[in-house]
């Protein structure tokens, strides 16, 4: 067997290679890491702690709220949350209820634009909850600390009202679109 191995030093050198890659791909795929987060689950986990920790990162990081202020931003944030899921939970069922029309074959178009306007409502009310959440924080700032809410509440509801990011591209027109 020494002879073999002395003779065959190439295939000894790529077995040996082979054998090393093989433990670090396994050392790779089974090494614990953070799991990344998409779709729909990373959606859920903003809506809950997640954004609600996020927000006093960037109330206390960028705009310089206190602890105190921090802790009327947390109760606020609660009474918040409380108002607005049942909201959210209507809106859904409407909308759900809207495009259980489709399965009928002649569906009135009264029928149709009732639900609009009903969902229409839905998201009015809403948005008027959550301007005004925004409204109300924006009171327990310090003269000094307003130019600087304006301006990160400002980029954080346009990221809001844009959504999530969509595949196909920056654009925002999504993959079959021109």
């Amino acid at each position: 067997m020494t002879d073999y191995i002395r003779n065959n030093k190439a295939l000894v050198i790529i077995l040996l290679i082979l054998v090393l890659s093989n433990a670090a791909l396994l050392f790779f795929l089974f090494a614990k890491r953070p799991v990344k987060k998409t779709g729909t689950e990373a959606t859920s986990t903003q809506r809950g702690g997640g954004m609600r920790e996020y927000m006093k990162k960037t109330l206390r990081d960028s705009i310089g709220f206190t602890d105190a202020q921090i802790a009327i931003y947390d109760t606020m944030g609660t009474r918040h949350k409380d108002l607005m899921k049942p909201l959210f939970a209507t809106l859904q069922a409407r909308k759900d209820s809207l495009y259980k029309l489709l399965m009928q074959p002649d569906v009135a178009d009264a029928v149709r634009e009732n639900y609009l306007d009903l969902i229409a409502q839905d998201q009015r009310n809403i948005d008027d909850r959550i301007f005004y959440h925004f409204s109300e924080l924006r009171k327990i700032c310090t003269p000094d600390q307003l130019p600087r809410f304006d301006s990160v509440i400002q980029g954080m509801i346009k990221k809001m009202i844009a959504g999530p990011p969509r595949r196909g591209g920056g654009n925002g027109q999504g993959p079959n679109r021109k």
